[in-house]
């Protein structure tokens, strides 16, 4: 079964917290990704993946 979902509307400062707060989180998960054991890197690799899918969902591109 199919529901509508809501628009999410935010402030421009409530986006920029937004980004900011993802590309944190992206950043830290490169670190652990470079800086780590198999296991650990590979939730990196992941939680990276996962961050800049977000950010590409409300198109940000300005990160690498």
């Amino acid at each position: 079964m199919k529901t509508e979902q809501e628009k999410l509307v935010l402030s421009n400062y409530e986006w920029a917290v937004l980004i900011k707060k993802i590309s944190s989180i992206v950043n830290k998960a490169i670190k652990i990704e470079e800086h780590a054991t198999p296991q650990p890197a590979l939730k990196g690799k992941r939680i990276k993946e996962m961050g800049l899918e977000c950010l590409d969902i409300i198109k940000y591109k300005n990160i690498k």
